[in-house]
């Protein structure tokens, strides 16, 4: 089996939602109930509803283990690009063991689309929305999936623009790179300044320059989005109960889930009932089960650059991560289960 030494601390933007809900948890404490009343109203109920889809594969199932499949929505609108999902995750609330698990999807991957040719993961979500990415993730790595979040980039523009900005050192090419880019639309200096909501989320979608660090690509990305929510982060300490709960209304009025309400106010109070904060994380691929390389895309001409992704070692490290010790030669561990395309009927208990 593939072994992995899961990360402690969150890898920011992929999970920015997740973690202003968990800031500001933290912050008001009792008021909960408070916020569940005025907050539920105005999330978005998909269509769409996982525990009554039928998957066609085997997936592990264990009903102290949730977990929700959480998504960046990409419209840009702004800059005229199609929609995909630009950040896809899965969020484990684990009951059995008091954890939170982060498992992050790399868009790169270059997989099986079930009903399409081998494309970008990310693909599925734009090919078929939230379904075939339900069913993407399935057929690959095994896993059951107990609801969806989809969160489109406007809540992480507005979030940032409602607190004043975000405090960003910039690289001389991070800068020449944005300047040039979105011709004249944004305008920034190298060094430390204050990026706004739109300028932000540019930053946040460089691929093209290294960070830093010497990172590239989809991992300079994810390096520059945890730049990003740090600083965020910093804003919500001085914020009042009214400005946070101002906050957690704009991300969730950008929030479509197939999660009721009340499903949504008990995995809020099962996450707060947890005394370890610390949310664990994986990222799919691990270290050393892919390779990079170039491909022409379906309805492409030109290669791409993707990556070659080990799916069997990928799907045993996420089993294990998720599951906790999983045993390959049972197919089950401490109450987990394989569950066929029949048995995935059952619907899972929130907690």
């Amino acid at each position: 089996m593939a072994q992995s030494k899961p990360k402690k601390k969150i890898r920011p933007w992929k999970v920015i939602v997740i973690g202003i809900l968990l800031l500001i948890s933290s912050f008001i404490g009792g008021k909960i109930g408070y916020l569940q009343y005025e907050l539920t109203s105005v999330i978005q109920h998909g269509e769409v509803s996982f525990q009554e889809m039928e998957v066609d594969a085997a997936t592990l199932y264990d009903k102290d283990i949730i977990n929700i499949l959480l998504i960046g929505a990409d419209s840009r609108e702004e800059w005229n690009d199609s929609g995909r999902s630009d950040s896809s995750m899965i969020a484990t609330l684990d009951m059995k063991n008091g954890q939170l698990k982060l498992t992050s999807l790399m868009r790169d991957m270059y997989i099986d689309i079930p009903g399409h040719e081998k494309n970008r993961f990310n693909a599925a979500y734009k090919f078929g929305g939230v379904s075939l990415l339900n069913q993407t993730i399935a057929q690959n790595f095994n896993i059951r999936l107990d609801g969806y979040v989809v969160v489109d980039f406007k809540a992480f523009r507005d979030v940032i623009d409602e607190l004043g900005g975000v405090t960003i050192t910039l690289t001389e090419l991070e800068a020449n790179y944005l300047n040039n880019a979105y011709h004249g639309k944004i305008q920034v200096k190298e060094g430390k300044q204050v990026l706004s909501g739109k300028e932000a989320l540019a930053y946040t979608r460089i691929r093209q320059v290294p960070t830093s660090t010497g990172k590239h690509y989809d991992f300079g990305r994810t390096e520059r989005q945890r730049t990003v929510l740090n600083s965020l982060f910093e804003k919500f300490k001085n914020q009042s109960f009214g400005e946070l709960t101002n906050v957690l209304k704009m991300v969730l009025s950008n929030v479509t889930t197939d999660l009721s309400n009340k499903q949504i106010s008990s995995l809020a109070f099962s996450v707060l009932k947890i005394e370890d904060k610390e949310i664990k994380q994986l990222c799919v691929p691990m270290e050393g089960t892919y390779t990079d390389i170039k491909v022409v895309l379906p309805a492409t001409t030109l290669p791409a650059k993707v990556l070659d992704v080990d799916i069997e070692a990928n799907k045993e490290g996420i089993e294990d991560f998720i599951f906790n010790k999983y045993e390959e030669s049972s197919g089950q561990q401490d109450g987990t289960e394989k569950t066929t395309k029949t048995e995935e009927s059952t619907q899972t208990e929130m907690p």
